[in-house]
């Protein structure tokens, strides 16, 4: 389960991520999506969604562990930057937040484990002048590793997919 705590002079607001000052209007878009959604005061607004941790490729049919775990789980901001956090907002406050579907904390030797499984997959080459990388953002988690000189990046979209055509249950 994902949460975003929108929280006045947190980036973004809700009223930016959502393009709306009518709380009426983002309720109705939270609902159309599917999106729990809680005020947990007058300009405080949260919003939870259940999301599977794997997903079946639209077109190759194959697996994909295709989810934003680490983006969003409190392991992997650093301890100073975690311990900063919780003490500003609480863990069940926290501007992002991961759990599992049924709110459970994911704990963080979980999260060090599929770290772990990330790096021992990862594959990485010397870059050269003219390089290009083309990836399916579906298939391959592109690391975060530092890269130090300049460059361009170019972002390329495909068709949009829609959840109910690649959240199959097993």
């Amino acid at each position: 389960m994902y949460s975003r705590t929108f929280t006045v002079g947190v980036e973004p607001s809700w009223e930016s991520f959502f393009g709306s000052t009518d709380r009426t209007v983002v309720e109705q878009h939270c609902r159309e999506q599917g999106t729990d959604f809680e005020w947990l005061d007058h300009e405080t607004l949260q919003v939870r969604t259940r999301c599977p941790a794997v997903i079946r490729h639209p077109l190759t049919g194959e697996r994909a562990f295709f989810n934003q775990l680490q983006l969003h789980h409190p392991y992997c901001l650093g301890e100073e930057m975690r311990e900063d956090l919780l003490d500003m907002f609480g863990a069940d406050r926290l501007p992002r937040l991961v759990s599992y579907g049924d709110s459970t904390p994911i704990e963080d030797d979980i999260m060090a484990l599929v770290g772990q499984a990330y790096e021992d997959c990862a594959v990485r080459f010397d870059w050269r002048k003219g390089d290009v990388a083309m990836l399916d953002n579906m298939l391959v988690a592109h690391a975060r590793d530092p890269y130090e000189e300049p460059r361009l990046i170019v972002v390329a979209m495909g068709e949009m997919t829609a959840r109910g055509d690649v959240w199959q249950s097993e």
